[in-house]
């Protein structure tokens, strides 16, 4: 999965891998995500506030939505390029800290191959 990560040719399943890591912890027994900032389980999450607009928006779904007309690589960071993408990158907290080193560390790796 890491070259079509850095390439941004994720099919639907890798997506869906994709934003299930981004969420943390995850119960193999209820197939819903762990919350990574406390012990307790997120609600599904299927709208967030686009940042831009501040309108209320369906988030990305990795069988319905294309990867490439939401997102777009910028060096670590995942750029939302549509009202989805935007409010999917802010709702999962997919550019927090951690997630940018290890995206800057598999970005470092894939330059030395």
């Amino acid at each position: 999965m890491t070259s079509a990560l850095l390439d941004g040719n994720l099919g639907a399943t890798q997506a869906h891998a994709f934003f299930r890591q981004a969420l943390g912890a995850w119960s193999e027994t209820t197939n819903t995500p762990k919350s990574k900032k406390a012990d307790q389980w997120v609600h599904d999450n299927l709208t967030g506030l686009d940042p831009h607009t501040g309108k209320l928006t369906p988030l990305f779904h990795p069988r319905r939505d294309r990867w490439l007309d939401h997102f777009a690589f910028d060096g670590p960071r995942i750029a939302g390029l549509s009202a989805v993408g935007r409010a999917t990158v802010q709702v999962l907290d997919v550019n927090d800290a951690r997630r940018l080193e290890l995206r800057a560390e598999i970005l470092k790796r894939s330059e030395l191959v």
